[in-house]
């Protein structure tokens, strides 16, 4: 199982076109750190023809704490209608080069700024 995050609520009228610090953690289910993980955030869309794209935003390894960074990127939360219908992201893990089930994403999302805007994004990735 991958883990499917839909950041239209986390990012409310946030559109696309303003970069996001992204980082995290990986951890295994007791909370230790997952040393060497390959992440990967792939945006996922749909078309009214019924085609499915996708396209990956960024990916990073982790550290020897289990962190990862993918830097300031677009996460493109804006649906291009009516060439799309819906979009989602998705976070992958791979160990070793084995995918590993993604059992749980928490998010810290810092807000700054008059209109409030997410100043960064920081996931926890539990995986089994």
């Amino acid at each position: 199982m991958l883990a499917v995050v839909v950041f239209a609520t986390l990012f409310g009228a946030q559109g696309s076109g303003r970069a996001v610090q992204m980082t995290g953690v990986v951890v295994n289910g007791s909370g230790k750190p997952v040393v060497g993980a390959h992440v990967v955030l792939v945006r996922h869309a749909e078309s009214a023809e019924q085609t499915h794209g996708t396209r990956i935003l960024a990916q990073a390894d982790t550290d020897s704490s289990g962190s990862f960074s993918f830097g300031a990127i677009d996460l493109q939360t804006e649906i291009r209608f009516p060439l799309e219908t819906g979009a989602w992201l998705e976070y992958t893990v791979t160990v070793a080069g084995t995918t590993r089930l993604i059992g749980a994403v928490e998010f810290t999302t810092p807000r700054s700024g008059p209109d409030a805007a997410v100043a960064s994004v920081y996931a926890r990735l539990t995986v089994q």
